[in-house]
């Protein structure tokens, strides 16, 4: 509902900014329309919308509380009805698992529905969709996982995360309150960067609103930095890699370690920095032994012994 709005009146959801005011229809089957009006409320009261804002929200949304239809019905009955009639920019379908009306698990059901239901459903109408699906029991972040397994954590098929086009998780730290809203797949093209301004970022820790307002926003810095681990971003690490030659990977990893950075996450940053093709990794050869790993900022030619 946050993004909805936000999105509505040209304004960013986390960073995530549209091109122009969207116009926006939102299907779900998750609250009743006294839970939905407290949600708007208190969207509108904790981000501060002005009231010619929250005019051109009530314009651009269009809500449909659908509970009474499944699979086909829903798709061809439902969805493709409303969507002639608003011909919305975005459709946001809440939840995935209300609509289906089949087994998640199974790869025959999942792609009968999103590929043969809701893709030529929107297609009809050039709209976009933003499907919400949750994981299939409550799950607590490490930090250990790699943004790219966080695209897998939906309930169900493996051909969820194949098919959509882009995947933004949300899910709680070991920290109470404190949520980490991770950009699990095409996340470079979001826009998202560290504190130095251009290393790119894949994710925001995030809270529940002031006041008892139902909102998301940023968490602030006290609320970050003194519960969760150090100030150190991916252009700290980047920085312990030499310009020129190589660095040893067991010799960076000490150095993230005196930066307070576990080795877990390091090695887990390390991996979207190589990703973005910011760093190399190769192999360099040892006698009698295993191949020691380096890590430079430039392509390694190939050496032997």
């Amino acid at each position: 509902m946050q993004a909805a709005i936000l999105w509505s009146v040209n304004q960013p959801f986390f960073g995530l900014r549209p091109a122009l005011p969207m116009r926006v229809l939102y299907v779900q089957a998750e609250n009743d329309y006294g839970d939905l009006y407290e949600i708007r409320n208190g969207i509108c009261e904790g981000l501060n919308l002005n009231p010619s804002q929250v005019d051109q929200a009530g314009e651009n949304i269009r809500i449909a509380n659908v509970n009474d239809a499944i699979g086909d019905q829903f798709t061809n009955d439902v969805l493709r009805p409303l969507l002639r009639e608003h011909h919305p920019d975005l459709l946001i379908l809440d939840p995935l698992l209300a609509y289906i009306g089949g087994d998640i698990t199974r790869q025959d059901a999942v792609s009968k529905f999103i590929r043969l239901g809701l893709q030529p459903a929107i297609s009809e109408t050039n709209s976009g969709l933003l499907l919400v699906h949750h994981p299939p029991k409550p799950r607590r972040d490490t930090g250990e996982s790699k943004s790219s397994d966080d695209a897998y954590i939906g309930a169900g098929s493996a051909d969820l995360a194949n098919w959509a086009r882009g995947i933004i998780v949300l899910k709680p730290t070991p920290h109470h309150g404190i949520y980490n809203l991770r950009l699990a797949k095409r996340g470079q093209r979001a826009g998202w960067v560290e504190a130095d301004g251009y290393t790119t970022c894949y994710e925001r820790e995030i809270v529940h609103g002031k006041g008892g307002l139902i909102y998301w926003r940023e968490a602030e810095s006290g609320e970050r930095f003194k519960t969760l681990r150090p100030d150190k971003t991916k252009s700290d690490l980047l920085a312990l890699i030499p310009i020129t030659g190589t660095i040893l990977k067991s010799v960076w990893v000490e150095k993230a370690k005196s930066l307070g950075i576990g080795e877990k996450r390091a090695c887990r940053i390390l991996d979207n920095l190589e990703e973005e093709s910011q760093i190399f990794v190769s192999q360099v050869p040892r006698l009698r032994a295993r191949p020691a790993v380096a890590i430079s900022r430039q392509q390694q030619l190939a050496t032997s012994t």
